[in-house]
């Protein structure tokens, strides 16, 4: 057996060695090319730290974190996503080998989350594989979550068989421990599964236990969403009534208990109900609150929910550590008097003691991490990273000058007459493609989405971390997201659909961010430059790049530019503008 290991890890050295070296010439050639170097170059750095990393783990800890942690700096410096994913993912295993779960399931969720959003089905895998051992280590409960996330796996990849197997194991555990959480979560799950699979009466039938299992528990937030559920099942069975009455049952819980996730669902719900009826009105009406909902889970309301939780995950935990204090000296001062009885009197006593007081702490350390992951998701969720960092440490994140940032408006040229040639579905299909499109541009170029507005799109570079590359940056952007829009709008005449065309208007200059207000607060910025570069948008052309004086000073030995004149823009008189025809390097 030793002589197993030792030829092991043999085998992991030179695994190592070999990395190493790759990674020494890859630094030196990177020296040698100095700013001609691609950004390609850094991405593969990523990739071999990250490489370097896994092969340390269970070897050596203390190299794994060490690595891990350039992959990290690395990855946040180039805007690269995936391998922030993947340095998350290295030190969840590094803190699992440690035997601390809580870390550990806190960095595979990030990883998780990010996986998902890139869409990388191999790193979702390997995240619920590691989510899953750890739940394992933690006993029966944690098997039946480990069952759960395998259910997870396979339906998000539209294995729906395969999911079910292991829903229905779920479900088999969870009754055994009489958890009426876990037995209506197993229900709706395969519920869910049914409809994907078109059993409706079957999963008609485990919905409704479902909610038999969440009226006795109270939780309303569940049920909201096995009720929306249940209307999507009356409707792929074509019975348009009932489902219209558990989509507003659900409607209503939700808006009862501020759910925006499930309000979201149900207006996209209804918008294809009252089409199947007929009733564009009423669609029209639905796509509009769908849209209302969609924007605020960016904004207000989530980071009142955000700050919220992590009040009630701060309470939780002092809460947690105060009463196990209590517990521990109660269970103490019990012993001691049982030492003046009988032998066997005390021990039986102690042992009780002991185990309720595990059964305490157990339930409450639970809280506090499921507490805590909720927090930090809708934190992330809503803000830029180092400004939920400042909120989660202070419970404040002050407002900032920045004297030279890039600021981007778009809109879509006639989006109201375009809009009324769309029915809802079609209408909220299209602006979801485009904005998710936009989304990736302004992310690999590193910067900052504030917010949308109906079909406005409004974002900025250069903060909450400063950069001299902002206005190149915003600029090349706005360069891809007119391709993008040339593309989409020949496949769209293509295929006999009205295309959208948009305007797109930049500006630089100084402006303030940050969260303001007291009851309702939202990351946004503020200044003349955000109302100078709505101006550029608006005083632009269809499929052009209008750019303002200021920002043409700081990219004119990088793109080439066409002068407009002094162009008048409302209410801030002529202004230097410029539309960008190309980047120099282009041919």
């Amino acid at each position: 057996m030793l002589f197993i290991s030792s030829w092991v890890f043999s085998q992991e050295e030179k695994v190592i060695d070999s990395l190493q070296i790759q990674l020494k010439n890859h630094q030196q050639q990177k020296l040698k090319l100095g700013a001609e170097v691609s950004p390609l170059f850094d991405t593969t750095e990523a990739i071999i730290l990250f490489g370097i990393s896994k092969a340390y783990f269970g070897n050596d800890p203390i190299k794994s974190t060490e690595y891990a942690t350039q992959l990290l700096h690395l990855s946040k410096k180039i805007g690269y996503s995936q391998g922030i994913a993947n340095a998350n993912y290295c030190f969840g295993n590094i803190a699992m080998d440690k035997g601390d779960y809580l870390v550990a399931l806190t960095h595979q969720n990030i990883s998780l989350k990010i996986n998902r959003e890139l869409g990388n089905k191999t790193g979702l895998a390997a995240c619920y594989n590691g989510i899953g051992i750890i739940y394992w280590n933690q006993g029966k409960q944690g098997i039946a979550s480990s069952y759960n996330n395998l259910g997870n796996v396979y339906a998000d990849e539209g294995k729906h068989e395969k999911a079910l197997q292991y829903y229905l194991k779920a479900l088999t555990l969870q009754k055994e421990m009489n958890n009426d959480d876990g037995i209506s979560i197993s229900y709706n799950n395969i519920g869910e599964i049914y409809i994907n699979l078109e059993k409706q009466d079957e999963a008609l039938k485990n919905l409704f236990e479902a909610v038999k299992y969440q009226t006795k528990i109270e939780d309303k937030e569940g049920m909201s969403g096995t009720l929306l559920n249940i209307g999507t099942a009356y409707f792929k069975k074509n019975n348009l009534k009932e489902s219209e009455k558990y989509l507003t049952k659900s409607l209503s819980l939700s808006k009862e208990i501020g759910s925006l996730d499930n309000l979201k669902f149900n207006y996209e719900a209804l918008i294809k109900l009252d089409s199947a009826k007929g009733d564009f009105k009423n669609a029209f009406h639905h796509y509009k609150l769908f849209i209302s909902t969609r924007d605020s889970l960016y904004n207000e309301e989530n980071t009142r929910k955000s700050v919220q939780a992590q009040m009630q995950y701060d309470f939780d935990k002092k809460e947690s550590l105060a009463k196990a204090d209590q517990d521990k000296k109660d269970a103490l001062a019990k012993k001691e008097l049982q030492k003046q009885k009988l032998i066997r009197d005390g021990f039986i006593l102690v042992f009780a003691v002991v185990g309720i007081f595990a059964l305490v702490f157990f339930n409450q350390r639970n809280k506090i991490r499921v507490g805590k992951k909720r927090s930090d998701d809708l934190l992330l969720n809503i803000l830029p990273l180092e400004v939920a960092e400042e909120l989660k440490t202070k419970g404040s994140a002050q407002a900032k000058q920045f004297e030279s940032v890039t600021v981007m408006f778009t809109d879509f040229k006639n989006f109201t007459q375009i809009s009324e040639k769309l029915n809802p579905e079609e209408l909220v299909a299209e602006i979801d493609t485009c904005f998710k499109a936009f989304d990736d541009i302004i992310t690999r170029h590193k910067i900052e989405k504030i917010k949308t507005m109906g079909d406005s799109y409004m974002c900025v570079g250069g903060l909450p971390i400063s950069n001299s590359t902002h206005a190149s940056d915003v600029v090349s952007a706005g360069l891809e997201i007119q391709q993008y829009m040339s593309f989409h709008q020949q496949k769209s005449m293509q295929e006999g659909r009205t295309p959208f065309e948009i305007r797109i208007g930049i500006h630089t200059g100084s402006v303030v961010a940050g969260i303001v207000g007291v009851k309702k607060f939202a990351y946004d910025i503020w200044g003349d430059t955000v109302n100078i570069a709505s101006r550029m948008e608006s005083s632009g052309e269809a499929g052009k790049v209008n750019i303002s004086g200021s920002t043409y000073t700081l990219i004119k030995d990088e793109f080439q530019c066409e002068y407009r004149g002094k162009i008048e823009a409302k209410n801030k008189g002529e202004i230097d503008m410029y539309f960008v025809n190309r980047n120099f390097g282009e041919g």
